[in-house]
């Protein structure tokens, strides 16, 4: 069987060392317990924009917006919704903007 079969993608909000929430470390765990039995695992993240690049990293790749401009948005957002004087699902629109410029 050809080794170029075993082609695995992980795709995780963010990724060791920047994070080392649960699901990260579980992402990193799989990561390496596949590239251990051989697989060509390359993992992807969406919330590490704007991070320096990592040395010997070459099988993960960061995006997302950087950090400022999601702190940024999240200000913007939040302070709408309590001028408006809302407060139940601020977090959800944060995230929803920007989940969808690619934070």
């Amino acid at each position: 069987m050809s080794k170029d079969i075993h082609r695995v993608a992980i795709v995780s909000s963010s990724f060791p060392p920047l994070s080392s929430d649960g699901i990260s470390n579980s992402h990193f765990n799989l990561f390496c317990a596949l590239k251990n039995k051989g697989y060509n695992v390359k993992a992807f993240t969406c919330n590490d924009g704007g991070t320096k690049k990592i040395e010997n990293e070459e099988e993960v790749v960061r995006g997302g917006l950087p950090p400022l401009l999601v702190k940024l948005i999240n200000i913007v957002v939040f302070t709408a919704f309590r001028l408006a004087g809302e407060k139940g699902r601020v977090y959800q629109l944060s995230d929803a903007i920007t989940g969808s410029l690619g934070g």
